[in-house]
């Protein structure tokens, strides 16, 4: 698992949050204007830098070696003389479907095990780091009061018992609606002060400042239309410094329900549905702990710092609902700064001949590719029967 390569681009940093937009292609696209789709902002293609194309090294496969799933390949072309690098998902003498946007195989759910280089792969749907500015209308506050600050590249909640002069930065605005989605039918904790991460349609003119659904939009090639599906299947990744001890909740949707996780400093535990779990912590410690959840194919894993704390499995029927109030942060007590922020969605398999109950049928020897880049890729799904044989490929993708 690797991340994705890319063709020669574009690139322009939004003036605003400076995030990395890209359009891919060496010819400059015709744009008056575009959106960023980080933060909303207009952006002018005038300033545009062309990048060359992403080349890693290729590590040739002999034949007796095994092709796993997932595993990104070069190979030549089954339909030309020319070349390719695309990701397999299928194997032989399997049927592959897709049912939701997910990935079957057999008629059985097939999960993506979590590993860190996926976060570099699936699509980034909002992000905040030292570099990329965050953008304080992307986060509400249920109450009044609350002991949330916005600063320009983290987020910092500062308890009661913190002396009011440490709490510099922006204050979050109050959440607009009466009934939101976060806590319909739930019993709202007077106790937690929660920050609600409120997701944006970035990448329309006029449509930033509405609160929407996550979709499969790439984030790049702005030029292109194309209808978007809506995608429930998220994962969360941050860095977290407690500076004074307490309590931190992470509480994010999975497009059936809510899955709520109270970080214990005090306690030096995890708790998530009446279970409790050790955690890698030691008091007195500088350094931040990376913290990730992977909300994705129906299985959600609790990682900190590359160690899994929680992994659930489930099944579910459908995709699900998607919610615009995605995830939340609540502090109860201590002092925490929250950066190096992303939000990142799963792939959105589908069949570019809309026909959702299609299945292709691999003999031994065959295997079904995609890109990562699904909407443009141009892969097993299109081939017609011809699919990627043993014989045509020439290695796997290894990442420096």
């Amino acid at each position: 698992m690797f991340p994705a390569l890319k063709c020669a681009r574009h690139v322009v940093d939004c003036p605003r949050c400076n995030f990395a937009v890209e359009f891919l292609g060496e010819q400059i696209p015709r744009l008056d204007q575009f959106i960023c789709p980080n933060c909303g902002t207009p952006c002018s293609p005038s300033s545009m830098e062309l990048r060359p194309p992403d080349k890693f090294p290729i590590q040739t496969i002999d034949g007796g070696s095994k092709v796993d799933r997932w595993e990104v390949i070069a190979f030549a072309d089954p339909r030309s003389d020319g070349y390719l690098v695309k990701r397999v998902i299928g194997l032989p003498g399997e049927q592959i479907s897709f049912d939701a946007g997910n990935l079957m195989v057999d008629q059985r759910l097939v999960r993506k095990p979590y590993h860190s280089n996926w976060m570099a792969v699936l699509p980034t749907v909002f992000q905040f780091d030292e570099r990329i500015r965050l953008q304080p209308e992307r986060f509400a506050a249920l109450n009044d009061d609350t002991n949330w600050v916005l600063c320009e590249h983290d987020l910092k909640f500062v308890g009661g018992s913190v002396p009011p002069d440490v709490r510099k930065g922006k204050r979050p605005s109050r959440y607009d609606a009466a009934h939101p989605a976060f806590i319909a039918g739930d019993e709202v904790n007077d106790e937690i002060d929660w920050l609600l991460y409120r997701h944006r349609k970035c990448y329309f003119r006029n449509a930033a400042s509405t609160p929407h659904t996550i979709d499969d939009f790439y984030g790049i090639n702005h030029h292109l239309t194309r209808e978007t599906n809506s995608v429930c299947e998220i994962a969360i990744r941050l860095s977290l410094e407690c500076v004074e001890r307490g309590i931190l909740v992470l509480r994010i949707h999975d497009g059936f329900e809510y899955h709520t996780f109270d970080i214990d400093f005090d306690d030096i535990c995890l708790r998530y549905r009446d279970k409790s779990f050790a955690i890698p912590f030691q008091v007195g410690a500088k350094k931040p702990l990376d913290l990730t959840v992977w909300l994705i194919d129906q299985q959600l894993d609790f990682i900190i710092d590359e160690i899994p704390i929680v992994h659930v499995e489930f099944e579910r029927q459908g995709g699900g609902e998607a919610v615009a109030d995605v995830a939340a942060l609540g502090g109860v007590s201590g002092e925490f700064i929250i950066r190096d922020f992303s939000l990142h969605r799963d792939w959105f398999l589908f069949d570019p001949r809309s026909e959702p109950t299609h299945t292709w049928s691999l003999a031994q020897g065959e295997y079904f590719v995609v890109g990562d880049n699904l909407p443009i890729s141009r892969d097993s799904r299109e081939w017609q029967g011809r699919h990627l044989t043993r014989a045509q490929i020439l290695g796997r993708i290894k990442h420096r």
